[in-house]
């Protein structure tokens, strides 16, 4: 099988960081920039080289890039600036710590009571053994393996769980985000219907790891059903 260079999936095209002014009195000069989230920031980026007036962001945010100010969808007369710097790779000045992955305890919403029960009376076969196992990832591929799910339908199916978890959350143009960013390399996974010597193919396991190493409502997910499997639904 011929290798196929997709690196440009993976290497980071936008080198600006958006930020917006939180200052609570327009009329102030003690300006506060507030750094966009890595999602929030590719979301920006990516209308703004396209060169639209306008895009929508988590929170019911409209990021207006022809007047470079941002506003509540409830309430246009209330504008805050927003600005582009250009990142500078041989500093630190634009990294973007990201503490809450290691700091802060993680809560999610889940489903409501009725559904999580109809959930597990569906899955109770395939929950008991997950939830018993000592290796979650291993004996999750031998469950897909064991239904004959190709790698594609495993990303199709994630991206779907992905955009309900995100919806659910009040995430919903971040999930679409990810979702988009999965579904790009779901042909990868096409025909394979098993575990074969190489494993999960090459091009869909460097997007899951750039996937959950952005920082957003994913790796929270993910950590949680890690940690604890009785998370699972």
């Amino acid at each position: 099988m011929s290798v196929v260079d997709i690196s440009s999936l993976f290497r980071r095209s936008h080198n600006f960081q958006w930020y917006w002014n939180s200052k609570a009195d327009p009329s102030s000069y003690n300006d506060k920039w507030m750094k966009y989230t890595d999602i929030e920031n590719e979301i920006i980026e990516d209308a703004f080289d396209t060169h639209r007036k306008e895009v929508e962001i988590d929170g019911g945010y409209i990021i207006d890039l022809a007047q470079l100010v941002q506003y509540s969808n409830m309430n246009n007369n209330t504008r805050q600036q927003i600005k582009r710097i250009a990142s500078d790779s041989k500093t630190t000045a634009n990294i973007h710590l990201r503490e809450e992955r290691f700091s802060s305890p993680i809560s999610l919403v889940s489903t409501s009571p009725d559904k999580t029960i109809e959930n597990k009376e569906k899955n109770k076969i395939r929950l008991q053994l997950l939830r018993g196992t000592v290796h979650f990832p291993s004996s999750y591929l031998w469950f897909i393996t064991s239904r004959n799910a190709t790698f594609a339908d495993i990303v199709e199916e994630a991206a779907h769980g992905i955009m309900k978890e995100g919806t659910d959350i009040g995430k919903k143009r971040e999930a679409e985000w990810l979702a988009s960013k999965l579904l790009s390399v779901k042909h990868y996974g096409e025909g394979i219907d098993r575990l074969h010597d190489d494993g999960i193919p090459g091009e869909i396991g460097r997007m899951c790891v750039l996937l959950y190493t952005t920082d957003s409502f994913l790796f929270k997910s993910i950590n949680c059903v890690l940690r604890d499997t009785e998370n699972i639904t």
